[in-house]
């Protein structure tokens, strides 16, 4: 098994360039790679209707509906994540539930607020009691503030995870760009923080600082944007003598307790 924690897809309407033709472009790679299983979100409508880190309850929706698609076409291989903007409260909160009912394995939470607001903690709450994990798009280190969109650093979510340590964070990609060794360090005292190693950076020393930081129990494969940069990551973990079994797929299983089959 070879799992990937952290996919995209593209609905119809969107604001990427290629948009649609990445999907199967996608999909095909991570087959040839020996993928077995993609957790992936649809971030909307990619900034073409709404702001792709703060959607509008319609395209926050259409993302999902195009989501469930994706699954629904890809049984046994392609799962998802329900993204979510928190600023939407109670709306947001019935929009989890709802994807969680029709399958989704977890929440994507969006950057609408900051993840440390109180705007965040209902739908901690939901998916603790739904156990399904959080992944979170954080910067690696937060410099000042950002116009219309609310950014969280590492700092952030290990607050966030100290707060509720019954939930189960995923801190995306470890190589996003910027401080990542603050984003390990950060990550590192939180126990139910886990690290993927997605990201376009290929800085020296970056996956021996997370295998010494968190330790291989917590590491999980993913790939975002960037396929061959995670597999590279996985590969260098093979050299550094790592359990790979862990970190293709025994982590993940873990944190998303029994739903990947």
């Amino acid at each position: 098994m070879l799992i990937d924690v952290h996919g995209n897809f593209y609905a119809p309407r969107n604001n990427m360039p290629g948009g649609q033709a990445l999907n199967q472009a996608y999909l095909d790679a991570s087959r040839s790679v020996g993928i077995t299983h993609i957790v992936g979100k649809v971030m909307g409508t990619w900034g073409d209707r709404s702001s792709t880190y703060v959607p509008s309850l319609e395209d926050m929706q259409y993302g999902n509906g195009f989501m469930l698609e994706v699954m629904h076409r890809n049984p046994g291989f392609v799962f998802g994540y329900a993204f979510i903007n928190p600023a939407l409260e109670h709306l947001a909160v019935e929009e989890l539930v709802a994807c969680v009912n029709q399958g989704m394995i977890g929440m994507k939470l969006g950057a609408s607020v900051r993840c440390t607001s109180p705007l965040v903690e209902p739908l901690i709450e939901k998916c603790i009691d739904l156990s399904i994990p959080v992944l979170h798009h954080i910067l690696q280190r937060r410099r000042g503030e950002y116009e219309n969109v609310a950014l969280s650093d590492a700092a952030d979510l290990a607050e966030l995870a100290r707060r509720f340590p019954e939930a189960r964070f995923i801190q995306a990609h470890i190589a996003g760009g910027g401080d990542w060794a603050f984003g390990i360090r950060a990550a590192a005292g939180s126990a139910n923080v886990f690290l993927d190693l997605s990201g376009s950076g290929c800085d020296a020393g970056m996956v021996e600082y997370a295998l010494e930081a968190v330790g291989e129990d917590r590491l999980l494969f993913g790939t975002d944007l960037t396929l061959d940069t995670g597999v590279a990551r996985l590969e260098t973990l093979g050299f550094l003598g790592a359990d790979l079994e862990k970190i293709r797929f025994r982590n993940a299983l873990r944190v998303f307790e029994g739903r990947l089959k």
